[in-house]
């Protein structure tokens, strides 16, 4: 799993030297993702696929998060209905499951970082250029670091997961 880092750019000049730089970083321009209101041109920046403009990521994460949520509310209901009828190895089985469906759930809550197009929809409607940036784990403080110090017109807005071989 990679890291997506959100840049925010008054110009395609700012963002274009921001992807030069990035290059540089030896980050391939498979990885980096510019995305602008319709009408704006984006010039030599590598656009966004169709399922990063449409943010297939977070309708993703609100799938798998609302699945989690049913299997622990069914669970649940599974629960109370095996311990009134004193099934105590289907409340055994339930309580497991909803052990493990909070797990989840509390692990993704408190460890993976979540952003989502929709919190830039005011800037982009403004003429700003996002440019989404996948990197590894291991190298986001670095990467950050690095446009932080070449170029202060770029605003990170943050980061979230991506997985590059869905191309989302």
């Amino acid at each position: 799993m990679m890291r997506r880092l959100y840049f925010l750019f008054h110009s395609t000049t700012e963002a274009q030297a921001t992807v030069s730089t990035l290059k540089t970083a030896n980050i391939p321009k498979r990885f980096m993702h510019a995305l602008a209101r319709g009408g704006l041109s984006l010039g030599d920046l590598p656009r966004a696929s169709l399922n990063q403009q449409h943010d297939l990521r977070a309708r993703l994460t609100r799938f798998f998060w609302n699945g989690d949520l049913l299997i622990f509310a069914i669970a649940l209901v599974g629960l109370i209905i095996a311990l009134f009828m004193a099934a105590w190895i289907w409340a055994t089985v339930a309580l497991a499951l909803m052990i493990v469906t909070y797990s989840i759930g509390a692990f993704y809550a408190m460890n993976i970082p979540e952003h989502c197009l929709a919190e830039f929809r005011a800037e982009l409607s403004h003429g700003e250029i996002l440019l989404m940036v996948d990197v590894p784990k291991k190298r986001l403080h670095e990467i950050e670091a690095l446009i932080h110090s070449k170029h202060s017109a770029a605003d990170c807005e943050g980061s979230s997961w991506t997985l590059d071989v869905m191309g989302i």
